[in-house]
């Protein structure tokens, strides 16, 4: 069985800030399934039309409680 884990489909808002991200939303930002699910999203996201799809990429998503 694959291990699966927490993922978003993202991009850089800016090129010259890459710690903002813009993510792609389908039902929910944070998805979770195994790194083949994540890559069939990533295929279906920059399958779409528009050159900014081609930028996205698999960001592994760690909580850390704030307190």
């Amino acid at each position: 069985m694959a291990k699966e884990f927490k993922y978003v489909i993202a991009r850089p808002w800016v090129e010259w800030d890459k710690s903002n991200l813009c993510i792609y939303t389908y039902f929910s930002e944070i998805h979770k399934g195994t790194m083949k699910d994540a890559q069939n999203m990533l295929k279906y996201v920059k399958g779409k039309t528009g050159s900014e799809y081609k930028e996205y990429s698999i960001y592994k998503v760690k909580f850390k409680k704030v307190e």
